[in-house]
């Protein structure tokens, strides 16, 4: 006497996350061949068979544009020759048509002179494939990390990077294969010349010994901190700033 029907040894599914065309590959092993080839099935949608080996069957499901999104579960029917049918479970499919989405693309610091090593980071909406990529005027940037949904990356500015505004570039698969759209921003300054300076004044022009004298001068940009000015040897001290106009 026989009352179980055949049962499944060992399955796989891959893979588990797929778009649109990919192939799911459903592969099983059953204790004993049934009487008739089984019926697998994603969900309501049927596999293909495309070989047994022994006792170990193969089948596959290219998904359409029009297939349902979701997890499903891929599924096998079987019967052994007295009737005894069998319903199992294979693994789970999620079936994903839609890209991730990448936004706030930061770059620290924002501004960078030859040699900088600067963080560039970004957001995705859903997790990704491994491998994301980032570009700094079409040189990869090296990953470094990934913390929940953000990603890092780390570029050296080189001379050869574009100034003032190199493209930077980020680009992703989610885990189905979805590409995202580029996410392309100029959110570094690159600056490789020092400043410049002009207007020097001194008043008085004329001094004595112990005459306060101020001297002025214009910087051609932002000054990361207060210059350093003297007199001769000696140091001169900060009274006052007017927009890029030290005094």
């Amino acid at each position: 006497t026989d009352f179980a029907g055949p049962a499944v040894v060992s399955s796989n599914v891959t893979p588990s996350f797929v778009t649109r065309f990919a192939v799911v590959v459903a592969t099983f092993v059953v204790d004993e061949v049934p009487a008739q080839d089984p019926v697998v099935l994603l969900d309501s949608l049927p596999f293909v068979k495309r070989s047994l080996s022994g006792s170990t069957y193969t089948f596959e499901r290219t998904i359409g544009s029009t297939d349902p999104q979701g997890t499903f579960p891929a599924t096998v029917q079987m019967t052994d020759a007295l009737g005894n049918a069998t319903n199992a479970q294979l693994g789970t499919v999620v079936v994903d048509f839609v890209p991730p989405i990448l936004s706030s693309l930061v770059v620290q610091p924002t501004i960078a002179r030859v040699g900088t090593v600067v963080a560039i980071s970004f957001d995705s909406n859903e997790a990704l494939r491994p491998d994301p990529q980032v570009f700094v005027d079409n040189l990869p940037a090296s990953f470094v990390s990934k913390l929940g949904l953000t990603y890092t990356f780390t570029y050296t500015v080189s001379s050869t990077t574009s100034v003032p505004s190199p493209v930077v570039v980020a680009l992703a698969l989610d885990l189905a294969g979805n590409s995202a759209a580029a996410l392309t921003g100029r959110p570094l300054t690159t600056d490789f010349s020092g400043p410049t300076f002009s207007g020097y004044s001194a008043a008085p022009s004329l001094a004595r010994l112990g005459t306060t004298v101020n001297v002025s001068f214009t910087a051609n940009e932002q000054l990361q901190a207060t210059p350093n000015v003297t007199v001769g040897a000696e140091p001169a001290y900060p009274v006052s700033q007017n927009g890029l106009t030290y005094t």
